[in-house]
């Protein structure tokens, strides 16, 4: 675990790849997102290598249940009693893993794929019920505006910390190679809309927004809104 920013630590799971985040703000910590199963002990060893207290963890908030995201809360249940928060479509998937519907006609959901598989080497990962349902524009530990991203999945929200202007975008869209894009078509199904999202994001916060801190690829430092309209501008999709 490292400090990205002033309060922003980045957890960066084995391969496969993936980023979670902790918030350390002015009342207690926020940790956005949790990883694949078997990733939560690491996790909470980083965080109090770093120096951190596990009972200064206020809450938990996710991007949205996918596997790679919402995985270590199993090993983060047993050491904590700290809300889970999502948005109410996401839910179902937390509750039951695996059972997203199949995101194209012609493949398989990789998510359950990786359920299967995970169950299989012995990574548990029940099912679990979130405590608190996050809306649209709400703020969460006080600091955190949810932005509610539907695209990726239906219930993807991200979360802007409006003084910083540090977006935390899920799978809003990812960044290799300095370029900013969709998430793989595949496990994207709303590609449309996942660029509505991002047009939503630019129209009504692009003004804040300095820094992409991305769930695939590294961060995205100084130019965050730049970098959001060049990618827009590339999907040839009409204007809402």
């Amino acid at each position: 675990m490292k400090e990205l920013l002033p309060g922003l630590w980045h957890f960066e799971s084995p391969a496969p790849r993936v980023n979670a985040y902790l918030w350390s703000g002015r009342r207690d910590l926020t940790l956005v997102d949790c990883g694949y199963p078997g990733h939560g002990k690491a996790m909470l060893e980083e965080i109090q290598d770093c120096g951190f207290r596990l009972t200064d963890i206020g809450r938990i908030v996710l991007t949205h249940a996918d596997l790679d995201h919402a995985g270590g809360l199993y090993e983060f249940s047993h050491a904590l009693r700290v809300p889970v928060l999502c948005h109410r479509l996401e839910a179902p998937v937390l509750q039951h893993p695996g059972m997203r519907e199949f995101r194209t006609a012609d493949q398989p959901d990789p998510t359950r794929l990786m359920v299967k598989l995970t169950q299989r080497i012995g990574k548990p990962f029940p099912g679990t019920s979130p405590s608190h349902f996050v809306a649209d524009g709400e703020m969460v530990g006080g600091e955190f505006t949810t932005i509610h991203t539907p695209g990726h999945s239906p219930g993807h929200v991200s979360y802007l910390h409006a003084d910083t202007g540090i977006l935390l975008t899920g799978d809003l869209c990812t960044c290799y190679g300095g370029v900013v894009r969709v998430p793989l078509w595949h496990i994207t199904p709303e590609r449309a809309e996942c660029v509505r999202s991002v047009r939503r994001v630019l129209a009504t916060y692009g003004s804040s927004l300095r820094y992409l801190a991305c769930s695939h690829g590294p961060p995205v430092a100084g130019d965050a809104a730049r970098r959001l309209k060049l990618f827009v501008q590339e999907q040839f999709l009409p204007e809402d």
